[in-house]
């Protein structure tokens, strides 16, 4: 760095002339580097070796050096902010949960667990203009998706080159940096890079930061006050970015601003920085955040200036000329739904759906929600809260227990109207739910009938309710009844007026009462098809459920709430099982864990693809090969790449969830090669030693690991395209390799170990001395204890010894099934070897022992 410095200082006394001339030294941007201010040194120790080697010396550290020399002399001075940014990092960083250290137990992917604060780490070591540049990604990301954010980059790199050029044209002096950087290639792929980085780091500060995250997102909601819209593209982004980083440096040094444009609200989300907000609507109101990096007196005011239009001022739009390969410049406008929520937040949102089919207005939210809250409060005094067929009732009845503060207030009273407003297709568009609002139950006979155990006290506390209220007298009734329709109800004899809803048409009715348990059955079940909704709402119900309990499994995933604008049954994920409507009673019958546990691996991997961005509904047969999905900040892996060969997951969910990034741009689908690579065999005769069997329990191969890493083969998934020059989800060739000691063994594919399974052998009861009750048991036995000895294996059997050592029995099994000797492998799961017993197991046609006994 000092010697670049000399140079720089050279180059600046000297004419324009000379500055050209001398621009043909090439300058190698990964090898700048300048020493961090102490409020980012946390985020160094936060990386794992393989993303800190990547932001001081790889392709993110060079983009980050380019960008802040290509834009440092448009940047205004702001200390303060960088100073206070890297203190809120540090900050987020040392929270719990927020940046989980990768363990054994996380295989291959390992090196990829834990927050992606790779490029926050390349800024802050490529010098403050490159963190300034952090500070754009960081509002671009906030306000626009991954493509069109791409697309802007481009757009802002262009216009100042072209800016730079045309000083030099003109004879004017440019700073050496400045044009440096224009002679630079800055590529949509390693732009997309440090946008994905960067997005990346936004979802796990959300995470650490969710209350004031929140707070301010219902404060920006309910202002009206635009963006900066003057000029072009390239003046718009630049003059909302750098007035957002004027104003939170003033409000730093303890001088109170007033907001005159949006994007000050999108900069102190997206940077984590919170003032105390001063919000003119009808009346003043002072929002405190509390934030201990703000002066008292640094406190933002907003929404005084604008009187104009109230339409789309929310939204950013800017007109990129860079997004299409063909066509005129395309009029984009800003993300303002962007929200992510945990899984089972959606059933919050499926009350607004529900609330909307029921005409419920906005001011009768809290009557409904109280409803819903009174009934789950009913089911659970009762022995129905637990059965599969009402389990989606549950759901919603928790779901309203939830958006109810101490206070009585809704707390989640805006998911429950985003839902009444946008998520109409979600649970289909049926409207035979309008003729039987809140399920029929408006009767509170119904309600009090569903406190019995049975239904057969169900149904006779219904007709008591009934009959009570009509005024039936005890001398009225007989003991033998005789009903014209299965939901008629007992009347007297002069005809008394039963109420009207739901429950209870307005029948013709005979003095009656009832004679066998079986006609109170009967009367209680034409009640509960009046409860039950419609076919599509419950199916769809269903489904919900189905999602819930997989992303349950999940403890740090959320879903887009863009995928509210879908109707869930049209979603390709969809089991088949799922999808017949004559299934139906099936459907509402069987428990969700039990259809979780029949879902394919493709079929779970294209519900979180849809869920986890909201619109990509992939089908299943797409995702046949996918071992992985990883998709901003977090990586879901097949269960079978992280565990024991043969284990079965407890939870019947077929995929692991972990909180990191794997480095790539987009939602990335991981595949494994066609013809992964095995060591070939050497010719040293002192490798392979073979030793006898010695019953000997151990483990071998303890310096075994697995390693991910990437080929250059990376195709887009060709997805709803419209021309659009970046793509929004990649299936990306993934090679997990063996190491052993860091030497190379070979390159597995554990799904094509799913495909042809050795024989997996429980535990063995026998007795204690089986084994030595037959001495020949062990001979023409020999122990593998070394990768060479498996890959070059004995003409008998032979025991590979890896106790409780699960990568290198995961990795020893995915070889020999890649050389076609899976058929004659067994593994042993947990407990003895018992070589008796193994060989009295394969006695068909004659006693012997597989070829290779994993142990």
């Amino acid at each position: 760095m000092a010697s670049l410095g000399k140079l720089s200082n050279s180059m600046i006394s000297i004419t324009n002339e000379n500055t050209l001339a001398l621009l043909n030294v090439n300058i190698d941007f990964a090898l700048v580097r300048c020493d961090p201010s102490p409020e980012y040194s946390k985020v160094g120790s936060a990386l794992t070796l393989k993303r800190k080697h990547e932001a001081e010396n790889g392709a993110l550290h060079s983009i980050a050096c380019k960008l802040g020399f290509l834009f440092h002399e448009m940047l205004p001075n702001t200390p303060k902010l960088h100073r206070a940014y890297g203190t809120r990092i540090s900050e987020i960083l040392a929270r719990p949960g927020i940046n989980p250290e990768g363990t054994k137990n996380d295989g291959p992917f390992r090196d990829f667990v834990g927050a992606d604060c790779t490029s926050i780490w390349a800024a802050a070591t490529s010098g403050p203009a490159s963190i300034s540049m952090l500070f754009l990604a960081c509002m671009l990301a906030r306000a626009w998706d991954a493509k069109t954010t791409t697309s802007i980059w481009v757009e802002l790199i262009d216009e100042r080159k072209k800016q730079i050029w045309a000083q030099v044209d003109a004879n004017k002096i440019v700073h050496p940096h400045s044009l440096a950087a224009s002679r630079q290639d800055l590529s949509r792929a390693d732009l997309a890079s440090w946008d994905a980085s960067v997005r990346s780091w936004l979802r796990r500060a959300d995470a650490a930061m969710v209350s004031r995250a929140t707070q301010l997102q219902l404060v920006a909601k309910n202002l009206s006050i635009p963006y900066w819209s003057a000029g072009s593209t390239f003046e718009r982004v630049m003059m909302n970015w750098t007035r957002s980083m004027e104003m939170v440096e003033k409000l730093l040094s303890n001088i109170p601003q007033e907001a005159s444009t949006r994007a000050v609200l999108v900069a102190i989300s997206s940077w984590h920085l919170y003032p105390d907000l001063l919000v003119f609507q009808e009346k003043a109101r002072k929002i405190p955040f509390t934030d201990e990096l703000f002066p008292t007196s640094g406190i933002l005011s907003t929404g005084l200036e604008y009187k104009g239009p109230v339409d789309n001022v929310t939204q950013w739009s800017l007109s990129l000329s860079h997004f299409r390969y063909y066509g005129h410049p395309v009029l984009v406008q800003s993300e303002n739904n962007q929200d992510r929520v945990p899984a089972r937040k959606l059933w919050v949102a499926a009350l607004g759906v529900i609330f909307r089919q029921w005409e419920v207005s906005y001011s009768k939210f809290d009557d409904a929600v109280a409803w819903f809250r009174v009934l789950g409060n009913v089911l659970r005094r009762s022995n129905k809260a637990d059965c599969a067929e009402l389990s989606w009732l549950m759901h919603l009845c928790n779901a309203a227990a939830t958006v109810v503060g101490a206070a009585g207030e809704l707390n989640d009273g805006g998911l429950i109207k985003y839902g009444w407003r946008r998520a109409k297709p979600f649970l289909g568009h049926d409207h035979v739910a309008m003729r039987n609002p809140f399920f029929g139950l408006r009767n509170p006979y119904v309600v009090t009938s569903l406190t019995k155990s049975s239904e057969i006290d169900c149904g006779i506390e219904y007709l008591r309710g009934i009959a009570l209220h009509i005024g039936l007298r005890p001398n009225e009734a007989v003991h033998k009844v005789e009903y014209r329709h299965p939901s008629l109800i007992a009347r007297s004899s002069k005809k008394r007026k039963a109420p009207m809803d739901e429950a209870t048409p307005n029948k013709g009715y005979t003095t009656s009462t009832i004679n066998h348990a079986s006609d109170a059955i009967g009367c209680f079940r034409l009640m509960s098809r009046a409860c039950i909704p419609p076919v599509e709402w419950l199916m769809s119900l269903r489904a919900l459920e189905l999602v819930t309990c997989l992303y349950d499994a999940f403890d740090a995933a959320t879903v887009s709430l863009r995928i509210l604008d879908r109707s869930i049954l049209k979603a390709n994920w969809l089991p088949d099982f799922f999808r017949d409507i004559y299934n139906l009673n099936s459907i509402t019958t069987t428990p969700v864990a039990t259809y979780l546990a029949k879902m394919r691996l493709a079929e779970t991997f294209s519900c979180i693809a849809l869920f986890e961005s909201g619109h990509l509904d992939i089908a299943p047969d797409q995702m046949n090969q996918v071992l992985a999905l990883c998709s901003e900040d977090s990586i879901f892996v097949a269960s079978v790449m992280l565990c024991d060969p043969g284990t079965k997951p407890s939870n019947n969910v077929q995929v692991r969830h972990l909180i990191g990034n794997v480095g790539h741009s987009g939602m990335v689908l991981m595949v494994s090669p066609i013809a992964p690579r095995i060591r070939a065999v050497g010719h040293n005769p002192e490798l392979v030693a073979h030793r006898p069997y010695d019953d000997d329990k151990k483990d071998s191969f303890g310096g075994t690991s697995l390693h991910l890493s990437f080929t250059t083969w990376k195709m887009p998934l060709d997805w709803e395209d419209t021309g659009a020059i970046d793509q929004s989800i990649f299936i990306v060739e993934s090679v997990v390799s063996v190491q052993d000691n860091g030497q190379w063994v070979a390159d597995i594919d554990v799904l094509d170990m799913v495909e042809n399974y050795p024989d997996i052998v429980e535990e063995f009861l026998c007795d204690q001395d089986c084994d030595t009750a037959s001495p020949e048991s062990t001979q023409d036995i020999v122990s593998i204890d070394s990768w060479e000895e498996l890959l070059d294996p004995p003409p008998c059997a032979a025991v590979f010894r890896a106790v409780d050592n699960w990568p290198a029995r995961l990795a020893a099994v995915c070889i020999i099934v890649q050389q076609s000797k899976g058929h004659c492998a067994a593994i042993i799961q947990g407990g003895k070897l018992c070589l008796s017993c193994l060989r009295s197991l394969y006695s068909d046609p004659e006693p012997h022992l597989p070829d290779l006994i994993i142990n």
